[in-house]
């Protein structure tokens, strides 16, 4: 009867050292998740600023080359 006991307890034991695992590592991946889309969110905002930085310099350059 003591090596049922004994068995249950590790049997529990390991589950929750398990559980407790999964549930760091789905934290760790959530926390990466919002640091890559803020990242990405400020290299598209980096992206439009040098777009509508270039643009009237463009058709400017491109409008003295034509005359």
């Amino acid at each position: 009867m003591l090596q049922v006991v004994t068995e249950h307890y590790v049997t529990n034991a390991l589950a929750n050292v398990v559980r407790r695992a999964h549930r760091q590592l789905l934290i760790v991946m959530l926390a990466m998740a919002i640091v890559a889309f803020q990242q990405l969110g400020a290299i598209d905002r980096d992206a439009k600023s040098q777009q509508q930085d270039s643009m009237p310099r463009l058709y400017c350059a491109t409008a003295m080359r034509a005359a």
